[in-house]
């Protein structure tokens, strides 16, 4: 599963440091080898950038030529304006959710992806720290007292459009 999120502008990485310094080395390079990555990032380790290389690859940014050279696979400016995050498979979950509905509930994702109660809290908790994710209570039907939790994802954009 690519881990992705275009509309979010977000993707799941490992290491989310070494990606941005990778894909920024990309963006001026065009074309680079492993060695290239070790010697730009000397502080970074092998076994790091070969994760960080990985995650990208199965994300879909960048792609290996036979000759074990990386070059992006899709448009520098794009490739800039997407964050790495380091988040744990649950906090995935709502994320992607959240890239196909313009909003979810606690439900949505425990039917979806097996996730219990508990576990969704705490990390859609997580999110909302991070201010990648907000919520608002809407009643159940017409002059309700219940309520359920509505999460949208948090952007500065969004919010911009809906106004």
């Amino acid at each position: 599963m690519k881990r992705l999120l275009p509309k979010l502008k977000v993707f799941r990485a490992r290491y989310p440091e070494t990606a941005s310094a990778v894909l920024m080395l990309l963006k001026d390079e065009r074309i680079a080898t492993r060695r290239r990555f070790t010697r730009a990032l000397p502080d970074t380790s092998t076994h790091v950038i070969r994760g960080t290389l990985l995650d990208l690859l199965k994300n879909g940014l960048i792609t290996r030529s036979i000759d074990n050279e990386y070059s992006l696979a899709v448009t520098p400016a794009y490739a800039a304006r997407l964050t790495p995050l380091k988040m744990g498979k649950t906090e995935e979950y709502i994320l992607i959710l959240l890239d196909q509905n313009r909003y979810i509930t606690a439900r949505q994702v425990r039917q979806e992806f097996d996730v219990s109660h508990s576990l969704f809290l705490q990390s859609v908790k997580k999110l909302i720290a991070r201010g990648l994710v907000e919520y608002t209570d809407v009643p159940l039907y017409e002059n309700s007292v219940r309520k359920r939790r509505h999460y949208t994802f948090k952007s500065p954009e969004l919010s911009h459009a809906s106004n």
